[in-house]
């Protein structure tokens, strides 16, 4: 490929290389978790620079906030820098926990599945309408019945259900 313009005595092609290779660089780098991961490995930690603690410095407070939140609180006031934040909580954290603790991460749960959500799930909404109308409530009352009498509301449905298919069966002739 030839050259479209230089600048200096580097190409497009090699400017734009250069910053393709930056750019990975930093995304490698540039990740919360294992800035957080590497608490506990001297080597990891090392890598990161001052710049990108202090780029990570709020979400590196706030996720520690979690547990620690007048610590957080403190620091988060102050005028501190943002690797020195950092540093500080690799610190604490290192010396407080012996591995690394579970409340860093928080992920959310799907709730346990009721053994009736999929029956629940299969009717459509003409069934739950006529239902909803039939007893002169809203979604969200209808949501509590089955939460309670998961066994009624199911059946009363299949009911529903039936009653529509033979309507709709004998409208067909």
């Amino acid at each position: 490929m030839g050259k479209l313009y230089t600048t200096g005595q580097r190409s497009e092609k090699e400017i734009t290389d250069d910053y393709n290779a930056l750019i990975k660089e930093q995304n490698i780098s540039f990740d919360l978790f294992a800035l957080i991961k590497s608490f506990y490995n001297d080597d990891e930690y090392n890598k990161f620079t001052n710049d990108e603690k202090n780029k990570l410095s709020f979400m590196v407070n706030r996720r520690m906030s979690i547990k620690h939140p007048i610590e957080s609180a403190y620091l988060s006031s102050t005028g501190i820098a943002g690797y020195a934040i950092v540093d500080f909580w690799k610190d604490k954290i290192t010396t407080k926990y012996k591995t690394y603790p579970s409340w860093l991460y928080t992920s959310t749960k799907a709730a346990p599945k009721n053994k009736h959500e999929e029956k629940f799930a299969k009717f459509s909404d003409e069934v739950i309408d006529m239902f909803l109308r039939g007893h002169d409530i809203e979604q969200k009352t209808l949501d509590e019945l089955f939460k309670r009498y998961p066994d009624e509301v199911i059946k009363e449905l299949n009911n529903i259900e039936k009653l529509l298919t033979k309507s709709v069966f004998f409208k067909s002739f």
